[in-house]
């Protein structure tokens, strides 16, 4: 046991800070982290994506999150999976980087804490960083071409470039089809779960038509993030161009198409942790990067940061179902207004009650109720001309229906506020 220790102490180490991260300094439960918990969550109820809920994503990352949480559907399970993910990583890249391995782990919180919280995108970035290691050891094509299956999977409209490498670098026809057949192996498996669950025609609504509309509804070009996106993408283009014969670098930019559309920070800093994989990978054989006692000693400090400025605010556990041990801040007004609608929910159980609220997930989760199409309101989250769609439900909904609404937080959120608009304008009934 303790030579064990002694050989993986760093990812044992990074698995428990990953998981304190999550679910005591982090104390911020924002939008991303309910739903991709929601997806989860609502997968493990028996509701089938795509047609029970909306989701705009190919759904492997929810659908091994929910085989745990058939066990027990806690949030804390959800993060329990992302830390066994990210120590998984930290295994891999040591033996590779060495003590250079720690400057990965300060990405995970810095310069903002993205990349630490669960998300499809992790696990993308994941099987991304195992394609290209499998590459450079020329593992078997099978295996490659199923991890690339994976990973569109995972999130389409990454995963379907990452095949082109695989088709365009080599151009080895033998190479190519049995890389075609390990992709279409668990490609195969999903088309035959959504011709059981007669899904097909809504997931391609969702995932590949809607994207049209989420292109359309989420890009902002005048933001600071934007231009950073833009000038990052520019200059792996020209690393792409300079190195062209080195296939790590045909994946760099395959996977910098996670920036698009929204080039926001949280997806540009996945796209810069893959790209010093590959550039430090290059400079191992200089003198090393910062001391790793240093790298402990500035996250400890940011996290620190991030537990003791809501010292004073902390209920714990909490009273909210699924989510009772992850803190939460413990803001007075905040939950006078939280156990309000959750009273009403309560109160109007044998009532159809629709949340149109950027917190929706929140409520459903923790009145242990199903989720619905109506609960993501976000631009461009629904399937194709969506928004007419939702409006169009709105207008049929039978007498007796309930529907509280609340505004995004700023005019910058994806909360889709013409929906609201909508219904103050009809003179539904609202709370909040």
């Amino acid at each position: 046991m303790s030579s064990f220790f002694k050989k993986h102490y760093p990812s044992i180490f990074i698995f428990f800070f990953s998981f304190f991260s999550m679910s005591f300094f982090l104390t911020l439960l924002d939008g991303d982290v309910l739903w991709n918990y929601g997806f989860s969550y609502a997968i493990a109820k028996g509701e089938t994506p795509y047609l029970d809920f909306n989701m705009i994503l190919t759904p492997l990352y929810p659908f091994l999150n929910s085989l745990l949480l058939l066990f027990c559907n806690n949030i804390l399970i959800v993060y329990l999976f992302h830390s066994i993910l990210i120590a998984c990583l930290f295994e891999i890249l040591f033996p590779i980087y060495g003590k250079n391995t720690w400057l990965f782990f300060l990405l995970l919180v810095f310069p903002i804490p993205a990349i630490i919280f669960p998300s499809y995108n992790f696990l993308l970035l994941f099987l991304t960083i195992l394609l290209i290691i499998f590459e450079k050891k020329k593992k078997n094509d099978y295996l490659i071409g199923f991890i690339v299956g994976l990973s569109f999977l995972t999130k389409q409209s990454v995963g379907i470039f990452l095949l082109l490498p695989s088709i365009f670098y080599d151009r080895d026809f033998v190479k190519i089809r049995k890389r075609m057949v390990g992709f279409l192996i668990p490609v195969g498996i999903f088309l035959l779960y959504l011709l059981i669950t007669k899904s097909i025609y809504s997931f391609i609504d969702y995932c590949f038509l809607g994207l049209f509309d989420f292109s359309s509804k989420n890009s902002s070009p005048f933001s600071l993030p934007f231009w950073i996106g833009i000038l990052f993408l520019l200059y792996l283009i020209y690393l792409w161009k300079k190195n062209s014969k080195k296939i790590e670098y045909f994946y760099m930019l395959m996977f910098s198409s996670i920036m698009i559309p929204l080039l926001d920070f949280p997806h540009i800093e996945y796209a810069f942790f893959l790209f010093s994989t590959i550039l430090l990978k290059e400079k191992k054989e200089r003198k090393g990067m910062v001391s790793s006692s240093i790298l402990f000693t500035i996250v400890f400090v940011l996290s620190f940061f991030f537990f003791t400025r809501n010292l004073s605010k902390i209920e714990y556990p909490n009273h909210y179902s699924h989510l009772e041990y992850r803190l939460l801040t413990n803001d007075h007004g905040e939950n006078l207004i939280r156990d309000h609608i959750l009273e009403f929910l309560k109160k109007h159980q044998k009532n159809k009650v629709i949340i149109i609220a950027r917190d929706a997930y929140f409520y459903k989760i923790a009145s242990n109720q199903k989720i619905d199409s109506f609960d993501l309101n976000n631009k461009g989250n629904h399937d194709y001309h969506g928004e007419e769609k939702l409006l169009m439900k709105l207008h049929q909904l039978a007498s007796g229906t309930y529907i509280i609404v609340d505004r995004g937080k700023n005019k910058h959120d994806q909360f889709n506020e013409r929906i609201v608009d909508e219904v103050l304008e009809c003179g539904i009934f609202q709370e909040k």
